[in-house]
This record gives structure tokens, C-alpha cells and sequence, in this order.
């Protein structure tokens, strides 16, 4: 079994992956305009479940906290939500998934010992930047690369993986085990969101219900 998580098979990705060790702080944002398509779930698990799998690979830790919000804009599932993650190894991860936004936007930053590094999704290309080694005395200087792959188109690369795997001739590029452990971490992120809403809208209970018996005291 190979799991269907398409960013993988990005080239810019997997040159990010021979570049990235043990990143310190992740933000992702994965933004499109509102569509009519998969409105039967929430962002969470339509679009933010990407980059949860390109963290989880990069990222080899558990997590041991989650916050997470979400709220429905145009629809009646969450439309647009933001999870943080603290790993068990100090890494940190700050991720916003939005279907209702003006433009589509889908990068992914990482932080690690004098290093920062860009990707952007659909422009298959990395950004690297990090110290130049100074003479004594000087001050550090900031010098950047940019990494441009061949394009491809992930589609094809995934499908040809999957021949690959099942003939034999390749190894599965993504097991069971890793979609699972995607999938479980945006179901925990949804139902920390969930929660929260569901606090907010009981705080706004509360408040109107309290208003209300102030104006009948009156």
C-alpha cells in the first residue's frame, strides 16, 4: 500500500530533505481561493494534511502538545484553520490552512542551526540562507542560494512510484504507517479546533445571557 500524500513527490521537497536537519521551527501556509469541491470536510484534513506529512518526515519526533483553532467562513465546516505543534525534540511547527483566501499560497519554511530555508510549493523551488564564516572580529554576513530542480509534475512522479513499488522495482514512498501518523495528527489538530469553537460559542452564550438578565434587572 502507498499513500496518496502528492507533495512528496515534489522536487522541491525532496531537495529540501537532503538539506534540512533537525529544523528547531517549521511554519507552513497553504492558502487557495474558496471552491465548491470537498466542502463535505474541513481544511484541516483537505488541505493542511499535506504539510503535516511533509513535517512529520522531517521532523523525527512525536508530538507532545497541540493548540489548535479553526472557524467556518463560507461553509459549514471549518474553512480556515491554524494548528501549533510542539515536538518532543524542542522542534516547533506553526501551520494555517485557508480555502476562503484572495491568493494561492503554498510555502513552507524551516529554521535550524544557522540556516533558514524556503520552499515554495508550486514554483518547485528552495530558497537557502545561512552565516558566511567571518575573519575575527567581523560581523557575520547573510549569503543565499537558490535550489531550482528539474520540474516535474508530482502527479506522474507518484503514479510511476506506485508502478515501481507494486512490480517490485522501488520501495513504497509513503507507508501505511507514515499516512497514518498524518492522518492522526490532523484528526487531533480537528478536534482541538473543534473544541475550541465550541468554548468560544458557549463563552458568547454566556455573555448574551448575561446581558440579557442585566437589561431584565434594569
Amino acid at each position: 500500500m502507498q499513500v496518496g500524500h502528492l507533495e512528496r513527490f515534489n522536487p522541491a521537497v525532496r531537495a529540501v530533505r537532503t538539506i534540512v536537519q533537525r529544523p528547531r521551527f517549521i511554519e507552513a501556509h497553504r492558502m487557495g481561493l474558496f471552491s465548491p469541491r470537498s466542502l463535505d470536510i474541513d481544511v484541516i484534513l483537505d488541505l493542511m494534511i499535506h504539510d503535516l506529512d511533509i513535517i512529520s518526515l522531517l521532523v523525527p519526533s512525536q508530538p507532545s502538545r497541540i493548540h489548535a483553532v479553526g472557524i467556518p467562513i463560507l461553509s459549514k465546516r471549518i474553512d480556515i484553520a491554524n494548528a501549533r505543534i510542539d515536538f518532543e525534540d524542542g522542534c516547533v511547527a506553526n501551520i494555517t490552512a485557508s480555502r476562503v483566501s484572495m491568493e494561492k499560497i503554498r510555502k513552507l519554511r524551516m529554521f535550524h542551526a544557522q540556516q533558514y530555508v524556503s520552499l515554495d510549493y508550486s514554483k518547485q523551488e528552495v530558497a537557502v540562507f545561512g552565516l558566511k564564516p567571518s575573519m575575527e572580529g567581523n560581523f557575520p554576513e547573510i549569503v543565499s542560494r537558490r535550489i531550482s530542480p528539474p520540474r516535474l509534475e508530482p502527479i506522474e512522479q507518484e503514479i510511476r512510484a506506485f508502478l515501481a513499488a507494486g512490480c517490485g522495482t522501488g520501495p513504497v514512498e509513503c507507508t501505511g504507517d507514515e499516512g497514518k501518523r498524518a492522518l492522526d495528527l490532523g484528526l487531533r489538530i480537528l478536534a482541538q479546533a473543534k473544541q475550541a469553537q465550541a468554548l468560544e460559542c458557549k463563552g458568547v452564550e454566556g455573555r448574551r445571557s448575561g446581558g440579557a438578565e442585566g437589561q431584565n434587572d434594569k
